[in-house]
């Protein structure tokens, strides 16, 4: 079952065999990303409407996800949306999803399709790309579980499956000492099944951080900063505390590569070496170590060490003070870095 348009598909074929331009790439992936998660959360939003359980807040999730899918149809939106809505669901403009129908969902990407599930192969292209865009979706490991036990036992499988996701723009930092990190500065897309009173959560070695929740808790920048931080350090520590029992099973085997992606990244815009410890302090300073014992953290590469070795591969380049990364320069190749 696939959602991508035919415009965004056309693009991400043509990149399979393009890789001239990495700004261009990154921007097609992303929107095509994008629309197929917004293609998917309106049908899930339009099955919740068969279930009776809509919301104010899932009608207005449906109303910028049609916006952004039917521009056209702004003014009908507006003026009746439960209407446009019967009318959509009727003609069939969009899939009606249940909950199961999960498992039979793929995304297009660069050169092929994925499962749902595999949203690692997603953010390795978005990360590849230097994109500020990732994709996080809590249900990945048990719809893995379900597809799998249908596979084998050629059966239909009732489990329940966690669907909540989202995708939208990150903070400067995905990895940490304990895993991933989806810091999430902004929700382009998000499910129709999220509480959204949660400022952040962790589930095994990954953490989630959601500063538009913050932002509709606390009033001023300083409130929100303040608990942004305090929620990041809250989920970072689970999943230290998951990932050092499990004797560090992801974070350190792709440390060296995901800290290499966030600095070019991070260095799309030239900046001074103060503004590049103030982003990636807590890695900088590892002040964990004093409380887990510096022995533990002896298979991660000081940051330092991955910065200076992108200087002297000439990715990064220092002008005055300032640094930049030179993979982002107008009509740069990509590939992996």
């Amino acid at each position: 079952m696939k959602f991508i348009n035919k415009q965004n598909e056309n693009l991400l074929l043509e990149l399979k065999h393009d890789r001239t331009n990495q700004k261009r790439a990154c921007e097609i992936l992303e929107n095509a990303v994008i629309q197929q998660f917004q293609s998917i959360n309106l049908g899930l939003l339009s099955g919740k409407i068969f279930n009776g359980k809509i919301t104010d807040d899932d009608l207005s999730n449906f109303r910028k996800m049609a916006a952004a899918l039917f521009p056209d149809d702004l003014k009908i939106i507006d003026d009746n949306l439960i209407q446009y809505i019967s009318n959509g669901i009727y003609e069939k403009k969009w899939d009606v999803l249940d909950i199961s129908d999960l498992k039979q969902v793929e995304i297009f990407i660069i050169g092929k399709s994925v499962h749902l599930w595999d949203t690692f192969e997603i953010n390795e292209q978005l990360s590849i790309l230097l994109s500020d865009y990732r994709v996080f979706f809590a249900g990945a490991m048990n719809l893995i579980n379900v597809y799998l036990k249908e596979m084998f036992s050629k059966s239909s499988i009732s489990n329940r499956i966690d669907t909540r996701f989202i995708v939208g723009s990150v903070g400067p930092t995905t990895i940490s000492y304990g895993g991933r990190v989806f810091d999430f500065v902004e929700e382009v897309v998000r499910s129709p099944y999220f509480d959204n009173t949660i400022p952040g959560f962790s589930i095994g070695d990954t953490a989630i951080v959601r500063r538009e929740v913050l932002k509709t808790i606390y009033e001023t920048e300083e409130d929100i900063a303040g608990h942004s931080l305090h929620t990041y350090l809250h989920e970072i520590t689970h999943t230290l505390l998951h990932s050092f029992k499990e004797g560090l099973p992801y974070a350190s085997a792709n440390w060296d590569t995901i800290l290499k992606r966030d600095i070019c990244r991070f260095l799309k815009k030239k900046c001074k070496r103060e503004k590049i410890e103030e982003a990636f302090q807590f890695l900088i300073e590892n002040k964990i170590s004093d409380l887990l014992g510096a022995e533990h953290f002896k298979k991660f590469t000081p940051f330092w060490s991955i910065f200076n070795s992108l200087l002297k591969q000439g990715l990064i380049i220092e002008n005055q003070g300032f640094y930049s990364c030179i993979l982002t320069k107008e009509e740069q190749p990509w590939d992996l870095i």
